[in-house]
């Protein structure tokens, strides 16, 4: 069994103009109006689906496929019971109109709502899965042996322009059972300082590019957190430069004694030998203070992060792919003394290509969990495929009521 703590599901979803948007389906507006507006929208969501799908096939989805990912059947093939599903709206972030530094537009919000009511339309056409809310929801389905499929945010960009509204967004996606949001995303975009994460540009390229203060957190990214900590959505914590990782981990030092918020990587890597050059990669001081928390460091399969873009040694097998995710496995164990720490985020669908030869797709994870047992022992396989994240959603997830 695997938990996926960060797959990129709706990044194939395809606009539905049946079914009404999630604002009016729950009573705040009318059905009739509501369906009227997302007719009206329809063309511009259709329009927007056929650009983000020509992305994909380009420089997403595998190559000997070019077909997605990610998908509730391949999640079922592969024997991923818990999703965490990445709501992400990339055309927004690459708004012209606000784009590197500018503080995020105030429509972001409604767009992300609408991929959020495709998403929820696609589950429900299966199954094999459901959406959980919260963690009761989650063992349910887990134990009727279905996907649950659990909705995250990727980018707190797509939360709001002001303070105001980002503490409304997050009180919203908690109370739709949203478990948790990662602050920072690939540009800087007046929340928090973030690290380079364009697989293709290297760092001094990046930072040349797409210059960022020397600060960490501003305002609007204080909202987010502040608000995440009181309506208890999680904090994905992966993207952060390391100014704001050491401000996020501050704040909590001073206002989180009971270490009630819980705060983790979603999708990382260490910087360990082979990886240290790339700022992306975790350092060992963050990786530290993230388990201490009780948080943990899902590992994700991206080739270039794995390897820290090394022209040698990169894998070419399922293999070395292991023995690869072994190396960082071993190397957050060895720093902090626990398997507790490590789970399988593997940011499959979120542009990554090339992903780990023979684990490019959920449906090729079901042999990852018996490769693991055999390279580290059945113990610390299965904390690393699922007992882990399972542990950390129960206890720092609080779900909708």
């Amino acid at each position: 069994m695997i938990v996926d703590l960060h797959a990129h599901l709706p990044m194939h979803v395809r606009p539905d103009a049946e079914d009404a948007p999630h604002l009016g389906r729950r009573g705040r507006r009318g059905t009739r109006a509501a369906l009227r507006d997302r007719r009206h929208a329809s063309f511009r969501d259709w329009l927007r689906y056929w650009i983000l799908e020509l992305a994909n096939v380009l420089a997403n989805y595998p190559a000997d496929t070019l077909s997605p990912a990610v998908t509730v059947p391949q999640l079922i093939e592969g024997n991923v019971r818990v999703a965490l599903s990445c709501l992400y709206v990339p055309l927004d972030e690459f708004d012209p109109r606000h784009f590197d530094g500018d503080p995020p537009g105030p429509d972001y919000f409604h767009d992300l709502m609408v991929q959020y009511d495709d998403v929820e339309g696609e589950v429900r056409a299966h199954r094999g899965a459901e959406v959980a809310r919260n963690p009761a929801q989650l063992d349910r389905i887990v134990g009727e042996d279905r996907v649950a499929v659990v909705h995250c945010v990727e980018g707190g960009f797509l939360l709001g322009s002001t303070p105001g509204q980002v503490r409304e967004s997050v009180a919203k996606l908690a109370s739709l059972g949203v478990a948790y949001v990662t602050v920072a995303h690939l540009f800087y975009r007046a929340l928090a300082t973030n690290v380079a994460a364009i697989p293709f540009l290297p760092d001094w390229l990046y930072r040349k590019l797409f210059p960022q203060p020397k600060t960490g957190f501003t305002e609007l990214g204080w909202a987010l957190v502040e608000a995440c900590a009181e309506h208890g959505v999680m904090i994905d914590a992966t993207h952060l430069s390391e100014q704001s990782m050491r401000e996020l981990f501050d704040w909590l030092d001073r206002n989180d004694r009971e270490r009630k918020v819980c705060v983790f990587v979603s999708h990382g890597a260490a910087r360990s030998e082979g990886s240290k050059a790339l700022e992306y990669n975790l350092q060992d001081e963050w990786i530290r203070r993230i388990v201490e928390r009780g948080g943990l460091v899902g590992l994700l399969l991206c080739t270039h992060y794995l390897t820290g873009n090394a022209c040698r040694g990169k894998p070419r097998t399922f293999e070395d792919s292991v023995a690869l995710l072994c190396r960082h496995a071993r190397h957050i164990h060895d720093l902090t003394g626990t398997w507790d720490g490590i789970a399988i985020g593997t940011d499959l669908d979120g542009f990554i290509k090339p992903a780990l030869p023979g684990l490019e797709t959920s449906a090729e994870l079901r042999k990852l969990s018996d490769a693991l047992k055999l390279a580290l022992g059945r113990g610390p396989a299965e904390a690393i495929c699922h007992g882990n994240a399972l542990r950390m959603l129960r206890t720092g997830w609080r779900g909708a009521s």
